[in-house]
């Protein structure tokens, strides 16, 4: 039996979950406790993550593992690989301006077409212009960008500070997903590809993809037999010299590691069929590691006079109007293939050297291989009495990772005609697609999943809060809430809430509030209150679904989760307000287990058929009045008084 690992390093916390690669079935867990607030130092999240995998028993009998995470967050890092400054987390809103400058500078239009979404202040193309804007010193640090789980994984993979890892400050061994990065606003889901254009125009510095490390010595283990896999680590892990981390491997002997290049602080390292390490002297050509043939300099790529620093942003009307390359005729446009090399990587006190971003590694792929710890402070000191090489061993298989809404996905099984709606303190609803999604309004983010399709999201303010305010309101705990509710006729007497009690985003109503509507003597009862309540709720979430709808992604079920879902009365209101069937998956860890699925398809080089299993299964039995008198009471509620 072959074992792996999903993890989910989520705002609040870190899960862990082993599986068993073949059935799913759940081995064991574990979990820590992240720190509060809206910057976090993400060494937090490094501990969190060595506490949750001693909380489950340790990794040595596993032999994949992936991270799902916040999307969303930045996390830059300096030439030595060491973080500049807590990391800003997607709910942290003092970039609000900066994604309205960036949209003015931009144009709507410019965004939705080239990265299917607008930037909200929650994106990380927002929060480096904050950066640049704020904190110039710390911005002209800047050596690499990642995001959460991206930064997880290079810890995972032994990199990191070399005074804190074994592998040291590699760069270029960053990787991502195509979730997590198409939540950036500088990365196009319909390319498949960066848009660094759009990354300049943000941050006023050109940037590059990561090579990658040792890409062909791993491309052998991802089409392998199940009983190959461990004889090829082997092979693999003897050739990792201690130079491995720092300078490649050479790729066209698999033995020797490469002769460190003569800049300072600049990583070259070989990927797929690489037989030559970049040096400043050399542009990467189609024959060599990550080449293009003609890649961008940090001497000839958009510069901050001409890009859109800060200072001198783009415009809709220049660089970056679709169809026009930029005014360097290399970077802009032109680049959304993905093919941007260059032929300087970060050397430290270089300001104007490209900044770093993760290679995108897609599901199914390996992002690299574990090495043991031994020299890592924070893995030494381990949990629970658990020696290093016991917690997280040499050998196992990493894959791409995702973002916490792509793993909640893949976890569910969602595909095609499936739409997830999350009932949390806020709700979602995303839907899977086989074709990219742009919504020129702002209201869908049309983000990419972690199967290689694409991940359409909207996002609602108002959802299991309502329920919390109307508990209160009545005096009763969320079963009583259930009972009462259960005891109102569908439509609830006529008694109607729109539950805009902090705004709303769903439609876009940031100064709205709330409005209860149809109230008369006969329908002023406690049993109607409390199910208006959840009718409210509901077809706020149903928006939502319209949102996604509207741009012609197809609806055929709705897998509703959450805490909420699990009420009675929340069942039996959805079966009658969404107009398909209904299903409430069985509780659990939707995020873990969607990396734990990604592990075991990097494991196996195919996607697990695990069942999923529900707690309900519900027909649709649509009661059109209530969405009628819901729109009724929308409409009155804009009514100036």
């Amino acid at each position: 039996m072959s074992l792996v690992a999903g993890v989910d390093s989520s705002t609040q916390s870190c899960k862990v979950v082993v599986r068993d690669s073949e059935s799913g079935a759940l081995i064991r867990e574990g979990r820590a406790g992240h720190p509060e607030g809206t910057e976090v130092d993400p060494a937090a999240w490094w501990d969190a993550l060595q506490s949750a995998i001693a909380d489950a028993g340790g990794l040595a009998d596993v032999s994949a593992v992936s991270i799902g995470g916040q999307q969303h967050g930045m996390v830059v890092l300096d030439a030595a690989g060491r973080v500049i400054r807590d990391a800003l987390l997607w709910n942290d809103t003092r970039s609000a301006a900066a994604a309205s400058a960036l949209i003015a500078e931009v144009g709507a239009e410019v965004y939705a077409e080239r990265t299917g979404s607008l930037p909200v202040a929650s994106f990380t193309a927002t929060k480096l212009r904050w950066l640049a804007d704020t904190e110039p010193e710390n911005a002209a640090r800047v050596a690499a960008v990642a995001l959460p789980h991206d930064w997880l994984t290079w810890r995972l993979l032994g990199y990191g500070p070399a005074d804190e890892s074994p592998l040291g400050p590699v760069l270029d061994a960053l990787t991502s997903d195509r979730s997590d990065a198409s939540g950036t606003s500088y990365w196009s889901p319909a390319a498949n590809a960066y848009d660094f254009a759009l990354f300049e125009v943000a941050f006023g510095r050109p940037a590059v993809e990561a090579l990658g490390v040792a890409e062909a010595a791993i491309e052998e283990i991802e089409g392998a037999e199940a009983d190959r896999v461990d004889e090829l680590l082997d092979e693999l892990l003897d050739e990792v010299q201690p130079g491995f981390g720092s300078f490649g491997l050479d790729d066209s002997t698999g033995e020797a590691p490469l002769e460190p290049p003569s800049v300072s602080g600049v990583a070259a390292v070989g990927g797929a069929g690489a037989g030559n390490a970049h040096t400043p002297d050399e542009a990467g050509s189609a024959g060599d590691a990550g080449g293009t043939g003609d890649s961008d300099t940090a001497s000839n790529a958009s510069s901050a006079d001409n890009a859109g620093s800060p200072g001198n942003p783009d415009t809709a009307d220049n660089a970056i109007a679709p169809g026009n390359a930029d005014t360097t005729g290399n970077a802009g446009p032109a680049a959304l293939s993905g093919e941007y090399a260059s032929t300087v990587r970060y050397s430290a006190g270089d300001e104007s050297a490209p900044v770093i971003l993760p290679r995108i590694v897609q599901t199914g792929e390996v992002a690299g291989v574990t090495v043991d710890h031994p020299g890592d402070a924070a893995w030494a000191a381990g949990t629970a009495g658990s020696a290093p090489s016991s917690l997280i061993p040499a050998g196992i298989l990493v894959g791409a990772g995702a973002g916490d809404n792509a793993g909640a996905a893949l976890g569910l099984n969602a595909t095609a005609g499936d739409v997830v709606i999350s009932i949390g303190t806020s709700g979602t609803a995303f839907a899977v697609t086989d074709h990219p999604v742009a919504d020129v309004t702002g209201t869908v983010a049309g983000f990419a999943d972690a199967a290689g399709t694409f991940l359409p999201l909207v996002a609602t303010l108002n959802a299991a809060r309502v329920l919390t305010s109307i508990s209160t309101l009545l005096g009763v705990d969320y079963d009583e809430l259930a009972r009462l509710a259960q005891g109102a006729e569908p439509g609830s007497g006529g008694v109607v809430l729109v539950p805009y009690f902090e705004g709303e985003r769903t439609p876009n109503l940031p100064d709205a509030t709330a409005t209860l509507a149809g109230l008369t003597l006969a329908s002023s009862t406690r049993e109607n209150l409390a199910r208006a309540g959840i009718e409210g709720m509901l077809c706020a979430l149903a928006d939502g679904l319209a949102a996604v709808r509207s741009l012609g992604v197809d609806a055929r079920r709705v897998l509703l989760v959450g805490g909420a879902a699990q009420n009675a009365a929340v069942q039996a209101v959805a079966a009658q307000v969404f107009d398909v069937p209904v299903s409430i998956p069985t509780p659990g860890e939707y995020v873990a287990d969607g990396a734990a699925r990604q592990a075991a398809w990097t494991l196996t080089g195919a996607r697990p058929t695990w069942p999923v299993s529900f707690a309900a299964e519900l027909a649709e039995a649509t009661v059109p009045r209530i969405m009628t008198q819901y729109r009724a009471a929308q409409r009155l509620g804009s009514t100036p008084r």
